[in-house]
């Protein structure tokens, strides 16, 4: 998502664009390939603005998730982030360690759509996250749990 469509996206909401707000939305839109902690938000966040703390930042991630703006996805209990992406239906291949996330066509819910038929259950929507490690990171090493 291009930084005036988070824009837009804020005005057909009826929602003001904050200097706070286009602080948040430019820093998911610098680091829209991957996945985005609040607290690395917060400490992206320029220091000579006004003062932005961590609770501003989760009501305003709240605020965008809930008008389609972000995505979020719990890592290991924690919350990431990443700017919604609008041009078609994909999923994710996510790193564990440095939280890219790298996008791929293949559906598999075509595949399951039997299943469903057969529990005459209807699919209105669905999410697959992929986890692991990126080729950048393979050299480091997961804790194991």
């Amino acid at each position: 998502m291009e930084i005036n469509a988070i824009y837009s996206k804020l005005k057909e909401n009826h929602l003001r664009l904050t200097q706070q707000r286009k602080d948040i939305a430019n820093i998911l839109h610098e680091n829209k390939s991957k996945f985005i902690s609040c607290e690395e938000i917060y400490e992206l966040i320029p220091k000579d603005t006004l003062k932005t703390n961590i609770s501003t930042i989760y009501r305003t991630l709240e605020c965008f998730e809930s008008i389609g703006i972000v995505h979020k996805k719990i890592v290991d209990g924690r919350f990431f982030y990443k700017l919604m992406c609008l041009d078609h239906h994909h999923h994710h291949l996510t790193c564990k360690i440095c939280k890219k996330t790298i996008p791929f066509e293949y559906c598999p819910i075509k595949n399951l759509a039997s299943i469903a038929k057969m529990y005459n259950f209807t699919i209105e929507n669905h999410q697959i996250e992929i986890y692991g490690v990126c080729s950048e990171c393979s050299h480091f090493t997961l804790p194991t749990k």
